[in-house]
């Protein structure tokens, strides 16, 4: 079981770069439907991804039922965990530049990429492009921090 839970990452790493092109086709489509809910049927862990899924459809896709920022968030931090800010990435109009922040790592959510602290990401025209910052272990974040954020080229 050790060793099952120790390839996770890596599994998904992979299904994530196998799948992009139809993850971006699903994410559009369900854009363009803007549910106000999203209703599910399951059972048993397929039950936690399908509620979870729900949760993400409806707070970060559509905004319709709940807005992140209103929604009540009740967790527990590790003993010994530190607060971290999350550090917004810098954005001249066309590069995205990664900050280099202690306790958090950043997140391309059309790929789900990890992306390096101190790279920069070029927009083509017209092109948007949102980051997600991640507390790493021993660390965490306050529920009302904003940690995405979406950057458009408008040229």
């Amino acid at each position: 079981m050790f060793r099952e839970a120790a390839q996770a990452g890596g599994v998904v790493r992979a299904q994530l770069e196998r799948n992009a092109a139809a993850a971006r086709e699903l994410g559009k489509t369900l854009r363009s439907f803007s549910p106000r809910a999203v209703v599910t049927c399951a059972r048993g862990s397929s039950d936690h991804a399908a509620t979870y899924g729900k949760y993400l459809i409806e707070t970060r896709l559509s905004g319709a039922l709940t807005k992140i920022r209103s929604a009540l968030v009740v967790r527990r931090a590790a003993a010994g965990a530190t607060l971290r800010v999350p550090v917004e990435p810098a954005f001249d109009g066309t590069t995205i530049t990664i900050p280099t922040a202690t306790g958090m790592t950043y997140t391309r959510t059309d790929t789900g990429a990890t992306t390096a602290q101190g790279s920069t990401v070029a927009l083509a025209d017209g092109d948007s492009l949102e980051i997600q910052a991640s507390p790493t272990a021993g660390n965490y974040f306050e529920t009302d921090q904003q940690d995405s954020w979406t950057f458009t080229n408008p040229a």
